[in-house]
């Protein structure tokens, strides 16, 4: 809804709340699935925020 995108800072990168699955999966910055399973090569090494 548009409450949810006013909140959103526009210049404040890693601002939103980000979404958790049932596995425990956060679908933060750098989070990705491929068919082989959750993503962890390079990129995700170099700009994963935590």
């Amino acid at each position: 809804n548009m409450e949810t995108v006013e909140n959103q800072c526009e210049d404040v990168p890693h601002d939103m709340e980000c979404y958790k699955d049932e596995l425990g999966n956060v679908y933060d910055f750098s989070y990705g699935l491929d068919f082989n399973g959750i993503i962890n090569d390079g990129r995700v090494k170099k700009y994963k925020t935590r």
